[in-house]
């Protein structure tokens, strides 16, 4: 989870994840690859982010160009926000379709095909879903007290939320109904 767990618990979840992914890994294989285009400039990003969230403290923010490959690269804008013991990570980020950016940053959405639904024991929830007209997953472990909510914008850009310390995913959909996807998805024309 972009490195928003760790430790164990974030070991646990990734070799759960990988196992599972080993088994559905076709289906993401088989869609027809695009042309890699240029990425927007990280700042263009920022301002997608909300601005405040009620009742939580925005600690950190930050933007970036990420190169994980000379053939692998994408940039973000995220924002943390603290209420507590509880956290919640956003990120919005282009990829230029670089389909192994968008594994990097939305495994769970690219990995298992629509209506997929998984429970990692003893308590971890993977569900494939869709979010407006976008492809997206969740994941919750009740039990650690985590969660990730990723959607998948045009095959391009991904708004992620993970947060800590937390029982449940409305928080993390009550902050992604506060960013504007449609504005995300329209960087790319």
């Amino acid at each position: 989870m972009h490195q928003f767990m760790s430790g164990p618990r974030a070991m646990t979840v990734g070799v759960s994840l990988a196992i599972m992914v080993a088994s559905v890994a076709p289906i993401a294989s088989q869609e027809p690859a695009r042309k890699v285009v240029p990425l927007v400039a990280p700042q263009a990003l920022e301002p997608l982010l909300p601005s405040t969230l009620e009742g939580w403290t925005k600690t950190r923010m930050s933007s970036n160009r990420v190169a994980a490959a000379e053939s692998c690269a994408w940039v973000f804008a995220e924002a943390v926000y603290t209420n507590g013991d509880h956290k919640i990570r956003v990120t919005v980020a282009d990829t230029g379709f670089d389909s192994d950016a968008l594994m990097i940053l939305a495994t769970i959405v690219r990995s298992f095909p629509a209506g997929y639904t998984e429970t990692i024991p003893p308590d971890t929830m993977i569900n494939r879903i869709t979010y407006g007209d976008s492809p997206a997953a969740t994941l919750l472990s009740t039990s650690k007290r985590e969660a990730e909510f990723t959607v998948v914008l045009a095959d391009r850009f991904v708004a992620k939320v993970e947060a800590t310390s937390i029982d449940s995913l409305d928080p993390l959909r009550a902050v992604l109904d506060k960013i504007d996807l449609k504005k995300l998805a329209d960087l790319g024309r």
